[in-house]
């Protein structure tokens, strides 16, 4: 009887180790990250190399994946100005961690978006470009998969795009406000 406990409580054991790591596992496989996600972790690594670092734009890069249903990709290129040391800094994101750093010579006088000037996320402004404005998840092959997110200041305008398909299978912008949501409005590129 005890040898029967005992073979039980070790299959127990065993069963739970294993639900645990594949747990484990498929938690390292969930690697998209929101807009703001991805912006706070460049601005965190920007900020170490200057404290006054502020975005000049950041987008979704496409890693192969349908993705951005929910707001996130894996995948993200920022730009960062650091005034004080006169450079920029590219930061790339790859399974949603840092993969590489990269200080620029030359420091432009672009806009810079500061994290206040940023309300909405990609999970929020993915649904209203969708449910609003009749924006599908693109596919174009070795291009394009899913949905796609840029954020990119303009005469003082903060602007959040969501990229997919329209109607038409066409390539589209649909743009926001980043600051309240609006819609400011939207741009189509014909497929060739």
């Amino acid at each position: 009887m005890n040898f029967k406990k005992l073979l039980f409580l070790t299959s127990i054991i065993f069963a739970l180790i294993i639900t645990i790591f594949i747990q484990l596992n498929n938690k390292s496989d969930n690697t998209n990250i929101s807009l703001i996600e991805a912006y706070e972790l460049g601005l965190t690594i920007a900020q170490k190399r200057d404290s006054t670092a502020d975005l000049i734009f950041m987008n979704s890069v496409d890693d192969g994946k349908n993705s951005g249903f929910d707001g996130k990709r894996g995948s993200w290129n920022l730009m960062f100005a650091l005034p004080e040391k006169e450079k920029r800094l590219l930061v790339v994101i790859e399974s949603g961690k840092i993969k590489t750093t990269r200080t620029l010579d030359e420091i432009t006088k672009e806009e810079v978006i500061k994290r206040n000037e940023i309300s909405i996320n990609s999970n929020k402004a993915v649904m209203n470009a969708s449910k609003n404005y009749g924006l599908k998840p693109g596919y174009i092959k070795n291009f394009f998969n899913g949905y796609h997110f840029k954020l990119e200041k303009e005469d003082n305008k903060v602007f959040f795009a969501v990229v997919g398909v329209n109607k038409e299978n066409n390539l589209t912008d649909i743009y926001f406000n980043a600051r309240n949501g609006e819609f400011f409005g939207g741009s189509t590129r014909q497929r060739r």
